[in-house]
């Protein structure tokens, strides 16, 4: 069978782009709180699988697996969700020439207040000054009012309540750690902290347990 050079440059012009197409989908997230795309995945650091449709992956990884923080589903077996643990980004994700795929991670979804941001499912290691009983609702306002605080951490301890841990040193988006599943956290920083202020640093924090809970907003 003989090629006519017309011929070859249309074969390797669809190439190009089928390729191409895998090769971006991974950079086309969609999603908030869940962030996935098609055609890719998160190779390692499977935890768990379950056949089920893709539209559940993030649900059951974000709400019923506490260590679950990203995810590929392929139509494997009728469809077949891989759950993974351990820091992720989007970098990450690798392109998958699999029709039907889809990989995703749980993000963090910031809310932003007049005086400062907050998220579900988030923590800031280390810093801590000061922590008292407090609802999730009240613990950023506890933190406005006190000029040392520049970010704080809400937890749900089993056994101890709600307890606000106000933190000092600063905090961005990009400090944030990434707490999934139903761990009861919240976190938040303060968008102008007051930069004069300074105070020994707490090491201490309470323990994590998988049937905390969060109930409550800041």
């Amino acid at each position: 069978m003989e090629y006519t050079i017309s011929s070859l440059t249309l074969y390797f012009t669809v190439l190009f782009y089928i390729l191409f197409d895998v090769a971006t989908a991974v950079n086309r997230w969609q999603g908030k709180e869940v962030r996935w795309s098609t055609n890719c995945d998160f190779p390692g650091n499977n935890i768990g699988n379950q056949t089920i449709g893709g539209d559940q992956c993030g649900t059951i990884c974000q709400s019923i697996l506490a260590e679950c923080t990203h995810f590929t589903f392929t139509l494997s077996q009728g469809g077949t969700c891989w759950f993974k643990s351990g820091p992720v980004s989007s970098v990450q994700a690798i392109p998958l020439d699999s029709p039907g795929s889809v990989c995703g991670f749980l993000d963090i979804s910031w809310i932003n207040e007049i005086d400062f941001s907050w998220s579900h499912h988030c923590t800031f290691p280390g810093g801590d000054f000061k922590n008292q009983s407090s609802t999730g609702r009240l613990c950023g306002s506890m933190c406005m009012d006190n000029p040392q605080c520049t970010h704080f951490v809400w937890t749900n301890v089993e056994g101890q309540g709600g307890i606000c841990w106000m933190k000092s040193g600063g905090a961005t988006r990009e400090s944030a750690i990434l707490t999934p599943g139903a761990r009861g956290a919240v976190c938040g920083f303060r968008h102008n902290p007051n930069p004069n202020a300074s105070v020994p640093i707490v090491t201490t924090s309470a323990p994590w347990f998988n049937t905390d809970t969060c109930e409550c907003v800041c």
